[in-house]
This record gives structure tokens, C-alpha cells and sequence, in this order.
């Protein structure tokens, strides 16, 4: 067994980064050029294998799954879904000091 993990393209061209997490964004023209390249790198790495090819729900992971992989059944899995930032979502890195207590963690404490 091989296991490929493929993270969905970035979904916004916006910057600086804001955190969109639970938030469903479109994704962009270039993210899906980024998506559509990813076939024939696929190919090559399954070497004709038949992959199980799971997503979280939102929009971006679907659609980057759909055209890295669009002959492959795709499983909906909401165990794999994107961090939910919670009221730090839409905010800027530079933003959420600011809005957190002293000595809490948040989102600038979390691997990206």
C-alpha cells in the first residue's frame, strides 16, 4: 500500500493570508491550473494503481480532487475537513494577537 497525501491548492490569491479554514471560498482560475496539473505527477507516482481518493467537504479540496482525479471515485470524509479557526476566521495572522487574551494560543500557534 502507498499512501499519497495531496493538499488542496491554495484556495485565494489574497494576501496577506487570511485564515478561511471552515470558511467555504471558491477556488481560484489559478488554483485550478495548479489542480489540473496534478494528473500526470499522479500518474506517475500510482504507477496504474487504482487510488482511494478521499476529501474533506468544502469546495476547494472537492474540486482540486475532481480535477487532480477526475476518473476516481471520491469519498467524502468530514474527519479530514479543515481546521475550523473559529472566531479567528477571515482574520490576518497580524489581527489575531489582538483579539485573543494574554497567554492564550490560537492560530499563530498552530503548524500551517
Amino acid at each position: 500500500m502507498k499512501l499519497v497525501i495531496v493538499r488542496h491548492v491554495k484556495p485565494t490569491g489574497l494576501w496577506p493570508v487570511v485564515y478561511t479554514g471552515a470558511t467555504d471560498v471558491p477556488l481560484t482560475a489559478n488554483g485550478r491550473r495548479e489542480a489540473s496539473a496534478l494528473p500526470l505527477l499522479l500518474e506517475h507516482i500510482l504507477s496504474g494503481r487504482r487510488p482511494v481518493v478521499v476529501s474533506s467537504p468544502g469546495s476547494v479540496p472537492l474540486e482540486t480532487a475532481a480535477l487532480a482525479l477526475a476518473e476516481c471515485h471520491l469519498a467524502i470524509e468530514s474527519l479530514v475537513a479543515e481546521y475550523d479557526y473559529g472566531d479567528y476566521e477571515g482574520l490576518i495572522s497580524e489581527q489575531i494577537p489582538g483579539a485573543r487574551p494574554a497567554g492564550t494560543s490560537g492560530p499563530t500557534d498552530a503548524p500551517r
